[in-house]
């Protein structure tokens, strides 16, 4: 199928992607600035935006949960040992925490309701059994508020063993309140266009935030901010290919007797994942 063929495409591209990145990593520019370090930036971008796509498909996806579960390990190791292939100790266990992190939280949000599923190509917005997730602009800030006072309490501890483990997490966390931020934005119910401006405001607002906290010099903010947000670009492109392919985050409503005894996605029209209605699937 068409969708199937550019979902595979998109795993190839960022899996290039990827690689091009690690190569260019190691590359120190002759900056007046002080930026020579700048090619780090698509490393990180690459890397953790590959980690949000894992736990989507880690969450979303059909197949067993043994594969999936195995999948997440591997992919978080092969992710890990981009980062510190080229990085060293410095961002150990980004990677990783990022994948733990944004899974975990997309499991809490199955667990609400929400999920993703497939439209059909002829199919009306207003389909009544499902919603758009109610992932709204006050939950996000209210996270994004959450890591500002980590990262506020993250600057009085420079002199704490337990920093460094700090630090490290409240790294994932920005990746993830973006990567939560821009699935809303392209994923969701509503165009994207209306919604791309918060997730591109946020990115660069929370890269603000770490760049405090840890008291980068004057080339570590641009690295942070510029990761943020690069990363957002990345994962942004990427997530709306998927909705190219009739896929969006929703929000189930509560399921009519009807689809609760097996019935279909429309008039009693099998699910085209082989499951009811009533379940939330996703691409493999």
């Amino acid at each position: 199928m068409p969708g199937d063929i550019r979902l595979q495409n998109l795993a190839v591209a960022q899996v290039i992607l990827g690689g091009i990145a690690v190569t260019l990593a190691p590359i120190e520019l002759n900056s007046p600035l002080g930026l020579g370090r700048l090619l780090i930036v698509p490393l990180f971008a690459s890397a953790l935006g590959q980690a949000v796509l894992l736990s989507i498909w880690g969450v979303a996806s059909t197949v067993s949960p043994w594969v999936r579960m195995a999948g997440l390990v591997v992919g978080a190791a092969y992710l890990e040992s981009m980062v510190n292939s080229r990085l060293g100790e410095e961002f150990l266990g980004v990677a990783a925490v990022t994948v733990v992190v944004t899974t975990a939280s997309l499991l809490v949000v199955r667990a609400l309701g929400g999920g993703f599923t497939q439209r059909a190509e002829n199919s009306q917005a207003g389909r009544s059994d499902t919603e758009g997730l109610r992932f709204s602009i006050r939950g996000l800030m209210v996270f994004t508020a959450a890591v500002a006072l980590l990262c506020a309490g993250a600057r009085g501890l420079q002199a704490n063993p337990a920093r460094f483990v700090l630090l490290v997490t409240l790294w994932a966390l920005c990746f993830v309140a973006v990567g939560f931020a821009t699935l809303w934005a392209a994923m969701g119910e509503v165009r994207p266009q209306r919604r791309w401006p918060v997730v591109f405001a946020l990115s660069p607002a929370l890269g603000v935030l770490f760049a405090y906290a840890v008291d980068a010099h004057l080339a570590g903010w641009v690295y942070i901010i510029l990761s943020l947000f690069l990363f957002s670009v990345n994962l942004f492109m990427s997530l709306l290919v998927v909705r190219s392919c009739g896929y969006r985050f929703v929000r189930r409503a509560e399921t009519s007797p009807d689809q609760a005894s097996g019935g279909g996605l429309d008039d009693g029209e099998p699910s085209p994942f082989g499951r009811p209605a009533s379940r939330v699937a996703a691409p493999e």
